[in-house]
């Protein structure tokens, strides 16, 4: 059992990481398109 769970927890931080980059490369794209609003805003982080 600990061995299965030590194989599956890195898989899952790689797709919490994953996720977190597709979500904002895709937030990057939709300020691109319309500048007005964006689903996260994020101004000093520019």
């Amino acid at each position: 059992m600990n061995g299965d769970l030590l194989q599956f927890y890195p898989g899952v931080l790689f797709l919490k990481v994953n996720l977190c980059n597709t979500l904002r490369l895709l937030n990057e794209v939709l300020e691109h398109r319309n500048n007005n609003g964006s689903l996260c805003p994020k101004q000093g982080l520019k």
